[in-house]
């Protein structure tokens, strides 16, 4: 999810109904939409990447 290789910030979503999810074809679930800022909260701030071997 993050293509430059730095820190990532986590964001949640409130008010989204999981039935309104769509399955990509990797299997990966997301909103076809526009989430209004209300509905975000930071959840965790500035992780840093995790380099595996």
């Amino acid at each position: 999810m993050n293509n430059t290789g730095g820190a990532v910030d986590v964001w949640e979503v409130d008010g989204i109904d999981a039935a309104s999810l769509v399955q990509s074809p990797e299997g990966h679930y997301y909103f076809p939409g526009v989430i209004a800022a209300a509905e975000l909260r930071l959840a965790q701030q500035d992780i840093p990447p995790v380099h595996l071997p």
